[in-house]
């Protein structure tokens, strides 16, 4: 991902609710993260909810774990806390 501060980045394709989640480490904000998804993709594409990491969950062969994203995406309303458990980072949300 060529988002300035941007290290890793992982999106789950929508769920049944239809919302677009993009979890990122970085060095920036969500705000950050934001900014610089809407000045690369078209606004169709922009996530709808963005997430900060110091890191994403990983399998044990190394690879980003994105059944542990979805379970979070799962319990993300109002409840950050919840994404916090499935990782060992600390985690911002922020919805758009």
């Amino acid at each position: 991902m060529d988002v300035p501060g941007v290290t890793q980045a992982a999106v789950n394709p929508p769920g049944a609710d239809g919302v677009l989640h993009i979890w990122v480490v970085s060095r920036g904000s969500g705000a950050d993260v934001l900014r610089g998804l809407s000045e690369r993709l078209d606004p169709a594409k922009v996530p709808d909810q963005r997430w900060v990491q110091d890191r994403l969950p990983q399998t044990p062969h190394r690879r980003v774990d994105r059944q542990r994203l979805r379970q979070a995406e799962r319990n993300v309303p109002g409840h950050v806390a919840d994404v916090a458990e499935t990782t060992t980072g600390t985690t911002t949300g922020t919805t758009t």
